[in-house]
């Protein structure tokens, strides 16, 4: 019994010793780990430092090539002298829309005129802000956005006015014995205009059928409307002219930490122009950035230049809380998602009220004037405010189709909610395409129980994810291909989008339907042509919002998503690089893709990962999986370690041909590429 308690105490030191012994070995691991991780950060840093010069040379010439390609462009515009602004340039845009404000011309003629030439700014504007939305430069996005919507307003406050005039000068304008009706429009102008105007609101038997062959659009007016003085507006745009429907004013729910953060970054883009630059071996005491100073609720004086925003007193906060909210507000606009996405061109038809028609007495002719009517018009609602119907007739509209419009399915026609702030296609029935013999689009008709806007319509989801996607060498002249094949959800029929790109812009080669033949061949910027596969109905360009919204897709980091497309298009004269299955399979913040050299059939499969830590905030490698693997796992291969760029983890591997092609390659294809990576976003959305 003695010897019980000592073996108790030999037990106890054992289990201590067993104990300090695994803490030994956790330590040493957790030393080892972090030993492992700071070489790691070491390399990557240091691989990045060779790239550092190269980059530099690379941006010299970029910017040589850009701006050689800017004095074309430049010179084609000066060519084409059709006076239009370039949005870009502040001042010219504020110009051009004070003065056109100012304009009292009220004839329809010259307003079409200046509403196209309206449309060549809104296109430019367009472009610029999917720059912005690349760049992730969200205040640069809420500004254009905020010009868009007021021009697209100013468009129709100028088409208001100018059909107020023909309202009120009927007998001048429009033709017709019992109702008045009037059409203008051509291939050169961005829209088509056409009114119907029921001065004498006479009982009939049948629904009356109104027909502008002028425009090749028309509509029939029910018998509920036929005993009522009002006219009927048909406006067809050639675009999208939707920018207002919903716009940041609609947001109501706010994120407070986003708006933090994004005050924090508009700040920080404020104070990076007044940024001191201090020759290389020079020491200074004086402050970073340009001191400028401002008075604090308490009457202290701060230089918000050099303070941080974090540190900045709340009343000095609050102008720049105040900016963020509002390009927070046009951020939620731009991303978010809707049930049904919309494509073609754009119809508008609304019920307006009539003044009372002039009536003529001996050598007068009296009218009477209201402010009602003056340079404004009165819309009404369908069915009419007062009108009892149990059965709501509906109105039969039909217009022509833009040329570009794409039907892959049963044709959907979509009308503009503005309750529930989304396309439906609720009230909306008989729809049908007229084509015509050489397979062009015809005349689109529909039966409706709403006025107001209208456009084609199909699932949000009809071509995501994407069923393929590579990017490999095309032709013998230095220049990329980028292919994405898409896969409707529903009967699983294919399409491939093929588009070549080189060093002054891209070329659509595929799809070569009819409808897309205006695009095929013709060299387009990135933006351009993705935006015009857009108004056609292949939707090539979606936000992170449609990514949360859609099954089979997760919107990657963005950052690890810009450096992959830099070294995709950077690799793309020497390897193929495509699709991996596994890559939905990984987190926000890794990807999985292919890389292959031009004539080896054998693949490696490249993980990249976003990193915080590293010098580029990225770093990638190549992993044993195969596309025939069970399952991912992240074992590199033999020899293998992570790098700061994809070029690290091949060069070694390629043959001195594929080398030689990659250290060739135009930075303008790189650059070109890398933009149109940047809208279609391949590795998130397949």
């Amino acid at each position: 019994m003695k010897k019980r308690p000592a073996l108790l105490k030999r037990n106890v030191k054992k289990k201590l010793a067993a104990k300090k012994k695994r803490e030994e070995e956790h330590r040493r691991k957790r030393e080892l780990i972090k030993k492992r991780r700071q070489d790691e950060l070491t390399r990557l840093e240091a691989e990045e430092a060779t790239f550092v010069q190269e980059d530099i040379e690379k941006q010299k010439i970029l910017e040589k090539g850009l701006a050689k390609l800017n004095k074309v462009a430049e010179w084609e515009d000066y060519l084409e002298n059709d006076g239009t602004p370039d949005p870009a340039d502040e001042p010219q845009l504020n110009t051009m829309m004070s003065e056109w404000e100012e304009n009292d011309d009220k004839e329809l003629k010259s307003t079409l005129k200046a509403c196209t030439d309206a449309h060549k700014v809104l296109h430019r504007i367009d472009n610029l802000i999917q720059e912005a939305v690349s760049d992730t430069h969200w205040q640069r996005v809420a500004k254009y956005m905020g010009y868009r919507m007021q021009l697209q307003q100013q468009i129709t406050e100028k088409l208001d006015i100018s059909t107020s005039h023909i309202l009120a000068n009927i007998e001048k304008y429009a033709s017709g014995k019992q109702s008045k009706q009037l059409a203008l429009g051509s291939d050169k102008l961005s829209l088509k205009y056409a009114i119907w105007m029921n001065i004498h609101a006479l009982a009939r038997y049948r629904p009356i059928e109104v027909e502008f062959t002028e425009v090749n659009m028309g509509l029939t007016i029910p018998k509920s409307l036929i005993l009522n003085l009002l006219a009927a507006r048909m406006l067809c745009y050639s675009y999208s002219h939707c920018a207002s429907l919903f716009n940041g004013r609609h947001v109501d729910k706010l994120d407070p930490d986003a708006i933090t953060a994004l005050a924090a970054d508009t700040h920080q883009r404020w104070r990076d122009p007044r940024k001191v630059v201090v020759p290389a071996g020079i020491i200074t005491d004086d402050p970073p950035y340009k001191p400028r100073f401002q008075t604090a609720a308490d009457g202290k004086r701060v230089d918000i230049a050099n303070t941080e925003f974090a540190e900045l007193p709340e009343s000095l906060k609050k102008d720049w809380e105040e900016k963020a909210t509002i390009t927070y507000k046009w951020k939620v606009a731009h991303e978010r998602t809707m049930s049904l996405t919309s494509f073609g061109n754009t119809l508008v038809v609304e019920l307006l009220g009539l003044p009372m028609v002039a009536k003529k007495l001996k050598k007068w002719t009296l009218q009477q004037i209201t402010e009602q009517y003056d340079g404004r018009v009165n819309r009404l609602s369908y069915p009419l405010d007062g009108t009892n119907t149990t059965i709501q007739q509906p109105i039969k509209v039909y217009f022509k189709l833009a040329e570009t419009t794409l039907l892959r399915d049963t044709p959907q026609v979509g009308w503009w909610d503005e309750k529930k702030q989304d396309w439906t296609t609720n009230g909306i029935s008989e729809v049908k395409v007229e084509t015509v013999a050489s397979g062009e689009n015809g005349v689109l008709r529909f039966h409706t129980v709403h006025v107001g806007h209208f456009r084609m319509v199909q699932p949000r989801n009809l071509d995501i994810p994407y069923h393929y996607w590579e990017v490999k060498p095309h032709g013998s002249k230095g220049a990329l291909m980028l292919i994405i094949i898409t896969k409707h959800h529903e009967n699983g029929a294919q399409r491939e989008v093929k588009i070549s790109v080189s060093e002054g812009g891209c070329t659509l080669l595929s799809p070569t339907d009819l409808q897309l033949k205006p695009m095929i061949g013709k060299l387009l910027s990135a933006r351009e042509i993705i935006s015009r596969l857009v108004f056609s109905g292949i939707c090539l360009c979606l936000s992170n919002e449609d990514a949360t919204a859609l099954d089979g897709v997760s919107a990657k980091n963005h950052i690890m998503e810009q450096r992959m497309h830099a070294d995709i298009a950077s690799l793309g004269f020497g390897f193929h690089l495509s699709k991996s299955k596994w890559n939905q399979t990984r987190s926000v913040n890794s990807s999985v893709f292919r890389i292959r050299e031009q004539e080896v059939e054998h693949a490696f499969t490249v993980l990249s990962e976003y990193d915080e830590e590293a010098a580029r905030k990225f770093k990638c490698s190549l992993t044993k999986t195969k596309e025939t693997s069970k399952k991912f796992h992240t074992t590199l291969i033999d020899g293998e370690m992570t790098h700061s760029r994809l070029w690290h983890c091949v060069r070694n591997r390629c043959m001195a041909e594929t080398e030689s092609m990659v250290q060739a390659g135009d930075v303008r294809v790189i650059e070109n590429m890398r933009t149109l990576l940047d809208i279609t976003r391949p590795c998130s959305f397949s």
